[in-house]
């Protein structure tokens, strides 16, 4: 990889990556840095053995001629041109470079003479006395660390921070390399913000609303949820357009907002011509209803004015509670909602007589058929390296009696999917050992969600099955999507932790459709990052989605993270994904999910032709 910035260019090249290494990697391999002057330019080599990381750093000097490189003063004014932190410390600070001083934003004299510990984060101050230890600085030990500065300005700073140790005159000193990722982090922030908030009414999304729900459930707080349809509103669009459609939605939301005090409800946008409102009011139940119906009622009494017509809206309405209907809300506002439309009722109210519909009734008794009687099955996906089309793995997924996208949400509902995950689990180790035995060296993704992993029973399951099937534990994956992965809860990431030591590999699946700080990956120490099939898509069309797409791949690469690209249907995504770095990738340009037996006829192929 290679960026840019000012009159500097860095290369980076990362063992682990499936590129070719540079010629230049030659002169460092045996080296910790290595410095040399070519054509009027200082090109700075460092080797940073922990990380399986190798810098080239290109300074341009201007009127430079027969000079000894190596000269300290030199040297020196090479690192105040490199936009990259340089700290030379013991106890306290050395030496600290103009970049240095930029980001702390504190003059040289403030910092030198300072103790080192005011300008490191705490996980390299607790490891400063092992840095200089006669041994760490032997075996080349680094240190690295990723986070975020709080400055005294209150501004922010998000840093990538390397730091190790070296004899000069056989005194042991200390260096950090600070390099600044803020406008990275930044442009990830913006990303998540785009697929927070909806574009046409400025409103929060469905996303959004999932986790202001979950925080109000976490701090304890009694909560009513409100769906509200619009109905027909696709005659609008058909009959005025699209634009005119939107600007209806518009004037219906900015009805909403001058009309509910922000102080105690929450107004979300979830799809096209629903809307989700949250009361946070202590009051009777019932009276908020009546209240919240009525009050919209009378806002559409006032018909919207559209091209010299008059428009009026008509709603159904779908409630809930929390705690009373438990966690679930939402969904038992959308079944509230649906017996409104069917019944024609202004509104209902979450039962438990709502929730069972003759087609919910008909898909759980189907899939309880088929757990009792084994007809859960496996289909498998091959996952490919990008550069030799060899597969690599398969990402396993559920086939029943019921189609997946109407079966899974019932599975969650009813509480059967650790039965269920249970059977997928075994089913896709069994088929693994298999391929195993017959000398093909893959691996298997399993999706899991967050109900199983906060399941006290998954961690003894999951070593139980791999230890009688006698399988290397590293050659299961655990797919949990972004969002699911990054929930604030002990219980989740003491059980990834335990599957991380006992050797189980963890996937974050569909990366970018959720929030995730970097931090929290780091955490969670996942092997794989997903990119979502919805950045895919349009690529390498979609500069947008090119610039997305490129950021996570560098993101997985910082994080020392396998990427993998789904959802590819199309050559030129390949050989867009393969030049920025991307490691694997799956969709139908390889295969459809086949049955097992088919995916062994694929191995048998060895590689895609790509």
């Amino acid at each position: 990889m290679e960026l840019e910035r000012d009159i500097v260019k860095l290369e980076v090249f990362w063992e682990d990556s499936a590129q070719t290494p540079p010629e230049w990697i030659k002169k460092i391999e045996d080296k910790v840095s290595f410095i040399e002057l070519v054509d009027s330019t200082v090109v700075l080599y460092i080797r940073i053995a922990d990380l399986k990381t190798f810098l080239k750093i290109k300074i341009p000097i201007r009127e430079i001629s027969d000079v000894n490189i190596k000269n300290l003063f030199l040297l020196s004014q090479i690192f105040q041109k490199i936009p990259i932190g340089v700290l030379i410390f013991k106890q306290q600070v050395v030496y600290a470079n103009a970049f240095i001083e930029k980001i702390f934003e504190k003059p040289y004299v403030e910092i030198v003479d300072s103790p080192a510990k005011d300008f490191l984060p705490e996980e390299i101050i607790r490891n400063i006395q092992k840095l200089f230890s006669k041994e760490s600085i032997e075996r080349e030990l680094v240190l690295k660390w990723i986070g975020s500065f709080d400055l005294l300005s209150g501004n922010k700073r998000h840093l990538l921070i390397i730091a190790t140790s070296t004899f000069i005159d056989e005194i042991p000193f200390g260096i950090a390399l600070f390099f600044d990722i803020s406008r990275e982090k930044n442009f990830l922030t913006e990303m998540v913000d785009l697929h927070s908030y909806d574009s046409i009414t400025g409103l929060p999304n469905l996303k959004s609303a999932l986790e202001f729900i979950e925080n109000l459930r976490k701090n304890g707080k009694r909560f009513l949820v409100g769906l509200v349809d619009i109905d027909n509103f696709s005659l609008i669009n058909d009959s005025f357009g699209i634009e005119t459609g939107d600007k209806v939605l518009r004037e219906f939301v900015e009805r909403l907002r001058k009309s509910f005090n922000p102080n105690y409800y929450q107004l979300f946008r979830t799809v096209s011509d629903q809307f989700l409102i949250i009361s946070l009011r202590e009051t009777d139940r019932m009276k908020e209803i009546k209240y919240i119906v009525n009050k919209i009622k009378k806002l559409l009494e006032i018909p919207f004015k559209v091209d010299g017509s008059e428009i009026f809206l008509s709603v159904n309405f779908g409630f809930s509670f929390y705690p009373e209907h438990g966690d679930s809300v939402l969904t038992k506002a959308e079944i509230a909602l649906k017996h409104a439309r069917e019944e024609k009722l202004s509104y209902a109210v979450y039962s438990l007589d709502l929730e069972f519909s003759r087609e919910t009734i008909e898909i759980l008794s189907n899939i309880k058929e088929d757990i009792k009687n084994d007809r859960i099955e496996v289909f498998f996906q091959p996952k490919v390296d990008l550069n030799s089309g060899k597969i690599l793995g398969a990402e396993a997924l559920m086939r029943s009696s019921v189609p997946p996208n109407k079966a899974i949400p019932v599975i969650i509902r009813y509480g059967l999917m650790f039965d269920v995950g249970r059977i997928i689990l075994r089913k896709s180790l069994e088929n693994l050992k298999q391929w195993l035995e017959n000398g093909h060296d893959i691996s298997v993704a399993v999706n899991v969600s967050i109900s199983q992993l906060l399941d006290n029973r998954f961690f003894p399951l999951v070593r139980r099955t791999i230890e009688k099937l006698r399988i290397p534990p590293e050659k299961l994956i655990l797919e949990v999507t972004e969002s699911e992965a990054t929930v604030n809860s002990n219980n989740l990431f003491s059980t990834i932790k335990a599957l991380v030591e006992y050797g189980v590999k963890i996937s974050i699946d569909d990366f970018g459709t959720g929030y995730s700080s970097l931090s929290r990956l780091k955490m969670i120490k996942a092997h794989e990052l997903k990119i979502d099939l919805s950045f895919i898509k349009n690529v390498p069309e979609s500069e947008e989605d090119k610039s997305i797409v490129k950021f996570i791949v560098d993101i997985s690469k910082l994080l020392k993270m396998t990427s993998v690209a789904e959802g590819i249907e199309r050559k030129e995504q390949i050989e867009f994904l393969r030049k920025i770095g991307c490691n694997e990738g799956q969709g139908y340009f390889f295969s459809p999910p086949v049955p097992a037996k088919e995916f062994e006829r694929l191995l048998e192929k060895e590689v895609f032709a790509i």
